[in-house]
């Protein structure tokens, strides 16, 4: 007997012939092969099927055909490929922020600030499917995000790496993205290159006082950390400076996340002197470093020798200036805090020595206290200024006021965390000796007071009590 099927061809026959096809099985056969013309082999698709289908009507009158009386027939695509996913470059790149969410492609480093969700894209360019997409946090497959091409992160800490991964029957791809929290800019005290010896080098981030003489040639090093490459802007005395005439600005970033920006003053003169600072800003905060420059300008006198202590201590004038030390820690990391600083009037010609603040001319008095801390906070430490030491000399102690603000009111230490309350105590005045209190010479020893000798020891020793009652 003689039984005959159609072929009929999914898609109305364009991958494999026009159809319907017709297979003859006689009577005792156990095995039949037949063919199927494929058109356009070597393009990349998916795999098709055809149904083969019992013609009843085909059939002697005294065969009735099974149930079911179709089968399906898988054609193999045998010129897939494996699939291959859009990497994002590898370097932080400007992202897409839409309300709150920023969206990068698989592969880039995601560089995030607090409240910010993640959306990473795991496009696919090629591979013949279907293609199954699973996707893994630091090596560990989540079983959270089923086979789908875009997640959305809202509880990554810093540090998680995502990684998609993308298989079918010929092979996989994969590419991971690592979410790192922006750190704030920090001045770093990195040692500068040692300057040829007719010149002058420092750095905002070892603060020293230094005395420049007039026609040198000085840099100013700003080394600044930080997560999110910052930007520096030089300042003197308060004032924005840019690249002009005998100033001249150059920033480089270098490995390991380090931006030094470098301020060199050709042919320094008397009008350059004072504080010159750095501020670092990047999306996580900023921070400032300075330095003073001072311009050596009086004439060299040394002070008399103690066999001629008797002699009048005005024949050599004082030579002196203001020098502020550089601000001390913010009050407050963030909302609004107060940096202070300690400005001392000093005598140039005796080796800086601190004088009274009488010599020194009050118009030109620098800034002691400025604003620090920008930026909203939910909770956070605020700390006062020192008070002024307990002792003149020997060691004393002094004390500050540390309270906890949230949300711009006072709260207890506990919503700060107590192990990180700051100091509100310090000693002070250690590195200043003590001596017996009386005056050796009780005429001349009055005029001295305010002196730079009472900064010398022998004086200080003949005359301990005019010296000690500055």
């Amino acid at each position: 007997r003689v039984f005959s099927t159609d072929v009929a061809a999914t898609g109305g026959g364009v991958d494999h012939g026009p159809g319907p096809y017709t297979v003859t099985i006689r009577a005792g056969d156990t095995r039949v092969e037949f063919d199927v013309p494929i058109t356009d082999d070597d393009i990349m698709e998916n795999n098709e099927t055809f149904n083969l289908t019992i013609d009843p009507n085909s059939l002697p009158s005294d065969v009735t055909p099974g149930d079911p009386n179709v089968t399906t027939v898988i054609v193999l695509d045998d010129d897939g490929v494996p699939p291959d996913i859009e990497e994002g470059p590898f370097i932080p790149q400007p992202s897409s922020v839409v309300n709150g969410t920023m969206t990068v492609n698989i592969g880039t480093p995601v560089y995030v600030t607090d409240g910010f969700d993640v959306v990473i894209n795991c496009n696919l360019l090629s591979g013949t499917r279907p293609i199954t997409i699973r996707w893994l946090r630091n090596g560990v497959p989540d079983p959270t995000r089923g086979n789908v091409s875009t997640i959305t992160v809202t509880d990554a800490s810093d540090g998680d790496v995502f990684t998609c991964r993308a298989d079918n029957n010929i092979g996989f791809d994969m590419h991971t993205s690592t979410i790192r929290e922006y750190e704030p800019p920090q001045i770093l005290p990195i040692p500068f290159p040692t300057p040829p010896p007719d010149e002058v080098a420092v750095s905002t981030g070892i603060p020293s006082n230094t005395v420049v003489g007039t026609g040198t040639k000085v840099t100013v090093y700003c080394p600044s950390s930080g997560i999110g490459v910052p930007s520096i802007v030089w300042f003197k005395d308060g004032v924005m400076i840019t690249a002009s005439g005998r100033f001249m600005i150059s920033t480089t970033t270098l490995a390991g996340a380090v931006t030094t920006s470098v301020l060199m003053i050709d042919d320094f003169q008397p009008e350059d002197a004072g504080v010159y600072s750095c501020r670092s800003t990047n999306v996580a905060g900023s921070a400032l470093g300075e330095v003073p420059l001072m311009q050596q300008a009086c004439p060299a006198c040394p002070p008399p020798a103690v066999e001629t202590i008797s002699s009048d201590p005005d024949e050599c004038s004082v030579c002196a200036d203001w020098i502020p030390d550089p601000f001390g820690e913010c009050s407050l990391d963030c909302h609004l805090g107060v940096q202070t600083r300690d400005v001392r009037c000093i005598d140039l010609n005796r080796n800086n020595q601190t004088v009274l603040d009488t010599f020194c001319d009050p118009a030109t008095r620098p800034n002691e206290e400025q604003s620090c801390g920008f930026g909203p906070c939910a909770t956070g430490w605020r700390k006062g200024p020192w008070s002024k030491c307990s002792r003149t000399c020997q060691t004393g102690y002094q004390r500050r006021l540390v309270e906890c603000i949230q949300m711009g009111l006072v709260v207890p230490d506990s919503e700060c965390g107590i192990s990180l309350r700051p100091k509100s105590e310090r000693f002070c005045n250690g590195h200043i000796h003590c001596f017996p209190c009386k005056d050796d010479y009780p005429k001349f020893c009055p005029r001295i007071m305010g002196t730079p000798y009472c900064m010398k020891e022998e004086y200080r020793k003949a005359c301990c009590w005019s010296c000690g009652n500055d």
